[in-house]
């Protein structure tokens, strides 16, 4: 299975294609109930590319391929925009039209997808639907009617091209229309219009004091349009509902408290969600991972042909798009070709990894747990009694391997601290053997789902180790390790401290003495969800300065928090200074156990003595302390132990003499 998008020398989908197609669809105009000549384009289209595609009855345009007997994927996007003009053209790298962005962006994103994956073992349905943008939604109703339910299903939205919207409120649509006799004004009745008002005002007490659309869990309400006089009056009101809201139940007392009027349910459809574990969202993460990013997710207060079609297939589903829908229906509506492009690029990785085997309509199941690299250090026994892997007799630990990644790591830190922006190498070459023993035997993260509910959670406390991370989690594969080579660059996610927009990155950090506290909550959220996550804080020994530390460290071992581990890099140096010169630390071993921890003290630099203190089961109620004995710009000799290397910016010629230096060193080590 092809689990990344990769360009092919055959692929039908060159870039100018595909911008083409998007500008060819806004050429045309496809208000609601006026799609049919963008139908018919589409379907002419679709056919030029390899689809099977039609129209349908209600005006749809269906295209679909079949690439073998896995499972169906749907990916369905709606035609019609609202009325307006917004003058087609590319823009300053972005491309105007009105539905750039609700929804032709997305819908042509999905066409040039599916024409992609032309070794795909299943069958790929592609649907531009009509009618989207009216109260009813008939295209998304006749689809659901007409056509059996996929194995997994992508609605086309502006969700931006790194995230996936999870969830949209439902709608409930009401008219309410009252009649009276007539009368004198003067009569103390009440007349048309105020038992109109009358009846909006009580809606508005039904649904509560928190109503309003700012909430993805509350109800939220608009008079959409009220008329009336003494004798007849009539308003139409819509509510925006959250999961669970019971419109039946609602309609029923609101009519009981406005009698005099006839209340009518124009459209009723329920709240839809999914969680982070969804097939579907899971396969559109791992494209914009694959793009070095972290995928967003979000809620939507609107409602979509999501809502519908989750009514009677329950697949696993969710949506996506280019766009920015803060742009829908106004006059500056466009979207970036550059997210365009980027999106058919998730899209194909998500078509791929949906491939892998029928979703079945069923409920998402939940993933098995993930194991700890710990699991297999050791190697794995064939059955004669030996193992595979690592375990020679000449490193019955696989400590080379260790080695060599650190050595990598190293490279790229120095190349990161090289050009206009610099960056804080010393407490980042310090904290390589840490991090490696980490990522390679302790922590249970799958870098191809870094967000899995069951992942543990490694956080790093001092900020200024980013890059160090970053390095790091290229090596381990949660992102590809050349985009490291973005650091700096403005608008690039790879910032001077962490950044979650990054896969691997759980928190934002950079003021100091957080870390601990941030641990702590992850640590009793995982005992409250009953999971077995262990949560792992690396902290630097400058901030044990902070009183947030230690006010953290008492609390934790007063909830007998023993899956909390904290490592400190204890490298002596802060910025201002050695540590003891600033405030004295020592003895600090004996100042965490008199707060309840149990302490190990290691050297910092020596992987075996770091693996055998991060992997030892921990005492019971107790959490632990490492306490890693480092040198601040580990590996380059000339700077090492020197407080000047907090923050280094190399020029390419002490570039090359670092890593030359670094290159020496290790085959001296190796030797």
């Amino acid at each position: 299975m092809r689990t990344e998008e990769s360009p092919r020398q055959d692929d039908p989908i060159t870039e100018e294609y595909a911008v083409d197609l998007l500008r060819r669809m806004l050429e045309i105009p496809s208000p609601s109930y006026e799609e049919g000549a963008l139908a018919e384009f589409l379907v002419e289209r679709m056919r030029g590319l390899g689809f099977s595609a039609y129209v349908d009855e209600a005006g749809n345009a269906i295209g679909e391929i079949v690439y073998g007997d896995g499972p169906t994927v749907m990916l369905l996007g709606h035609m019609d925009t609202v009325p307006g003009e917004v003058p087609v053209r590319l823009e300053g790298g972005r491309l105007y039209g009105r539905g750039s962005s609700d929804a032709k962006g997305p819908l042509a994103a999905m066409i040039c997808a599916a024409a992609r994956v032309t070794d795909l073992p299943g069958r790929v349905v592609v649907v531009g639907a009509v009618e989207e943008e009216t109260a009813l939604s008939r295209g998304a109703m006749k689809i659901r009617e007409s056509l059996p339910a996929p194995d997994a299903l992508i609605i086309g939205e502006p969700s931006g091209w790194s995230t996936v919207v999870l969830g949209y409120k439902g709608k409930l649509d009401l008219r309410y229309e009252v009649e009276c006799e007539p009368m004198h004004p003067t009569r103390p009745l009440p007349k048309a219009a105020e038992l109109a008002g009358r009846c909006w005002a009580t809606l508005l007490d039904l649904l509560g004091p928190d109503v309003g659309h700012d909430s993805f869990d509350r109800p939220g309400a608009d008079l959409i349009s009220f008329s009336g006089d003494l004798l007849r009056a009539d308003a139409e009101f819509s509510i925006r509902t959250p999961p669970g809201f019971d419109a039946e139940e609602f309609v029923e007392r609101l009519r009981a408290r406005t009698p005099h009027g006839r209340l009518t349910v124009i459209n009723s459809v329920a709240a839809h969600r999914v969680g982070r574990t969804d097939p579907v969202v899971r396969a559109l993460s791992a494209g914009i991972r694959a793009h070095g990013v972290r995928p967003g997710a979000k809620l939507k207060t609107a409602t979509a042909d999501l809502n519908i079609l989750a009514e009677e297939w329950h697949v696993p589903m969710a949506t996506y798009g280019p766009g920015d829908s803060e742009l829908d229906h106004s006059a500056h509506e466009s979207t970036e070709v550059a997210d365009y492009l980027r999106a058919i690029s998730v899209l194909t990785t998500a078509l791929y990894r949906l491939a892998d085997g029928p979703a079945g309509d069923r409920e998402p199941a939940r993933p098995l747990p993930l194991r700890r690299p710990a699991d297999d250090a050791a190697g794995t026994d064939d059955g004669s009694g030996q193992t595979d892997g690592t375990s020679g007799k000449d490193d019955p630990r696989g400590l080379t391997e260790l080695e060599d990644r650190a050595a990598r790591i190293r490279e790229r830190i120095i190349e990161m601290c090289t050009g206009r922006s610099g960056g804080h190498l010393g407490g980042s070459m310090s904290l390589v053997e840490i991090l490696v023993t980490l990522y390679s035997r302790v922590l249970r993260i799958d870098p191809d789902d870094p967000e899995a509910p069951d992942r543990d959670v490694m956080i790093l406390s001092k900020g200024h180790g980013a890059i160090g991370l970053y390095a790091t989690l290229g090596e381990y594969g949660f992102f590809p390790a050349e985009r490291l080579g973005d650091y700096g660059k403005p608008g690039s996610p790879f910032m001077a401290h962490p950044n979650t927009r990054l896969p691997g990155v759980e928190v934002p950090s950079g003021a100091l003495g957080h870390g601990l506290p941030l641990a702590i909550g992850f640590t009793l959220a995982a005992r409250l969800d009953g999971a077995d996550r262990r949560t792992v804080v690396l902290m630097g020994d400058g901030e044990l300065q902070e009183g947030s530390v230690w006010e953290g460290a008492m609390a934790a071992s007063s909830l007998g928090l023993d899956r909390l581990t904290a490592v400190i890099d204890r490298n002596r140096l802060q910025i201002t200074g050695g540590t003891e010169d600033v405030v004295g630390l020592e003895p600090l071993a004996d100042r965490w156990r008199s707060f309840g921890w149990t302490a190990r003290e290691v050297d910092g630099h020596d992987l075996g003595a770091l693996l055998d203190a991060l992997t030892a089961p921990p005492e019971p109620g107790r959490p632990t302390v490492v306490i890693a004995r480092t040198v601040k710009g580990r590996g380059l000799p000339y700077i090492e132990g020197d407080v000047r290397s907090h923050f280094v910016k190399f020029s390419d010629r002490q570039q090359r003499r670092a890593l030359t230096t670094l290159q020496k060193a290790t085959r001296k080590e190796e030797a």
